[in-house]
Order: C-alpha cells, then sequence, then structure tokens
C-alpha cells in the first residue's frame, strides 16, 4: 500500500469547516470523515453502551445523544474525559480502518478536536477554518436547536487554536 495524503480540517463549531471539508474531499477525489460521526457511531456498540449506562446512569445511543451532552459539556474536564476513555478507542479503531483501506489515496479528516489527537501529527496539511463570532453562534444555534446558554458550555468545553498550527487558514464569511 501505498502512503495516502491525510488532510485535517479543524475550527469551531459552527464555522464551515465540515462545507469547505467535503468540497475539499470531492475536488481532490479523497474520503472525507467525519469524526464527531464516528463518535456518535460507537455509542451504539452494545459495550460503550453498558459502559455509560454504568458511568453515567443513562441510555444512550447515536440518535439519543442530548442528556450525554449536557452532563459532559457542564464538566469539561471530568465527564468529557470519562466519555473519551469509554469510546476513543473503538473511534480510533475505525479512523485507522478508513486511513489504512488500500483504496484510499487520500482522506479529509474533519474534527473539531482534530489537534488534540494523534491524527493532527500525521495530516500532510492541517487547515483551520473560522468565521466572525456572532455568525458561527447565529448558525449553531439555529442548525442545532440550542440556546445561547447551551452554546456557551459547548464553546466552554471546546478547544483553542494556535493558528501557527496550520498551513492553511479559512475566513468563512
Amino acid at each position: 500500500m501505498g502512503q495516502i495524503m491525510i488532510v485535517g480540517f479543524t475550527g469551531k463549531s459552527g464555522v464551515g469547516k465540515s462545507t469547505f471539508a467535503k468540497k475539499y474531499a470531492k475536488e481532490h477525489g479523497y474520503y472525507y470523515l467525519d469524526i464527531d460521526d464516528v463518535g456518535h457511531r460507537v455509542l451504539d456498540d452494545p459495550e460503550v453502551k453498558k459502559q455509560v449506562k454504568e458511568k453515567f446512569g443513562i441510555e444512550v445511543s447515536s440518535t439519543n445523544r442530548k442528556k450525554l451532552g449536557e452532563i459532559v459539556f457542564a464538566s469539561r474536564n471530568n465527564e468529557m474525559k470519562k466519555l473519551a476513555d469509554i469510546t476513543w478507542g473503538k473511534m480510533k479503531d475505525i479512523i485507522n480502518q478508513y486511513i489504512d483501506f488500500e483504496g484510499n489515496h487520500g482522506i479529509v479528516l474533519d474534527w473539531i478536536l482534530l489537534p488534540h489527537t494523534h491524527y493532527f501529527k500525521m495530516c500532510d496539511l492541517k487547515i483551520l477554518v473560522t468565521a466572525p463570532e456572532e455568525l458561527r453562534r447565529e448558525r449553531v444555534m439555529k442548525r442545532d436547536n440550542i440556546t445561547d446558554e447551551e452554546l456557551n458550555l459547548r464553546d466552554n468545553a471546546s478547544i483553542k487554536y494556535n493558528e501557527n498550527d496550520f498551513d492553511e487558514i479559512i475566513h468563512n464569511q
């Protein structure tokens, strides 16, 4: 198997990173992988469901995540780490399958938390997408049907980006 091109797109929720990442993947004939979607899918794994029930006391699935989100976003360090401990191994297995698939000559990884993983170092091209804060917040609240307060919880649980870590920065309007 030859070396594949790995392109990473990241940025805060609502900046348009998925739109740009999908477009880039299509233009280059690369596979597009939404890592948030991978995280949602592993919530359907029976072992993950069992562990979430034990640690958080709730039933969860890929289509029933709201309560879990409220718990982990309200307590970034403790609860988010517990969830990552449950899901990250299975997520890595899935991501690695896509990266290692012989038919791929390129893959686009799309994830808000990409810079906090070893996959960021693997990227041949690292792209940060930004947008004006007011526009970004408006998009997220409308798209996810959440309040300003709920968005603040999410944002507080998110990461900060160092623009010097990226090869390209797209300023989306």
